[in-house]
């Protein structure tokens, strides 16, 4: 990762900040730096996909699912990321990420994070990830109940989430015949 300075801050304030919920939203506040920039002088593209990593971490920290995440040996992997940029981010301008589990399936967990600056989304991006331990997928069940959630409260994934994993299992489909 080369945001090691934003990942140190990130988990030292996550162990003090207060725990949150499995599906409650958690917020970090950053400013873009010159080494986030690129040549038309806006954060660069594969900037927002480091800062979300740094989302996650805090969101895994603050459910108690880092807790977990050591004493399981368990490794978060992306499975996939969709992001859809609305304006560029100035030099200096602070922004704020909002990073919240809005579904589960049986293997994924859905992550939504949104880039939110003067009071208007400037990107959102949806992932989906999988624990993992020992090189295999750690369910959603077993992570649920490692967390004491009773998977039938668990809210449906929505049709657009639903839509996007089609999508995605049928580009992955197609990558697999070639």
């Amino acid at each position: 990762m080369n945001l090691l300075y934003r990942l140190i801050r990130v988990v030292i304030q996550a162990l003090f900040r207060s725990r949150i919920g499995f599906f409650e939203a958690s917020t970090l506040t950053f400013r873009v730096l010159p080494n986030d920039l690129d040549l038309n002088m806006h954060m660069t593209n594969s900037r927002y996909l480091s800062i979300m990593d740094l989302g996650r971490v805090d969101l895994i920290t603050r459910t108690e699912m880092g807790k977990h995440f050591l004493k399981g040996r368990w490794q978060a992997m992306l499975g996939a990321a969709h992001i859809r940029f609305r304006r560029g981010l100035s030099p200096f301008e602070k922004y704020q990420l909002v990073t919240q589990i809005i579904g589960v399936d049986d293997k994924w967990m859905y992550i939504e994070q949104r880039f939110e600056s003067k009071g208007s989304v400037v990107a959102y991006a949806v992932v989906r990830g999988v624990f993992l331990k020992n090189g295999k997928t750690v369910t959603v069940t077993d992570v649920l109940e490692e967390l004491g959630i009773d998977d039938l409260s668990l809210p449906p994934l929505s049709d657009a989430l639903k839509q996007w994993k089609e999508a995605d299992d049928a580009l992955r489909q197609s990558n697999k015949s070639e």
